[in-house]
């Protein structure tokens, strides 16, 4: 038999939210550039926690962890920035 378990779905809406998220990033880095300048303070600062955790960490893990973190959690970032305007 052949057919969808429940796993290859899970697998499957996994895939698409990270499409999605890198998609969106990408359309809203290139209207905004919110992200590359913005990077730069939340690499030192993933860096500077890292490092006090007693770990060895250069700036590219750094921003590694850093990038990854804004693709898996990408709603917060459009989140953030809506409660930015709206602030306004």
């Amino acid at each position: 038999m052949t057919g969808v378990t429940v796993m290859d779905t899970i697998m499957i809406a996994i895939a698409l939210y990270l499409l999605v998220g890198l998609v969106s990033l990408v359309v809203f880095d290139l209207f905004t550039r919110r992200i590359q300048r913005r990077i730069t303070g939340a690499m030192l600062e993933t860096q500077t926690k890292l490092a006090a955790s007693g770990n060895l960490v250069g700036s590219k893990m750094a921003l590694a962890v850093t990038l990854f973190a804004i693709w898996v959690f990408w709603p917060l970032v459009f989140y953030a920035a809506l409660i930015k305007l709206v602030r306004r």
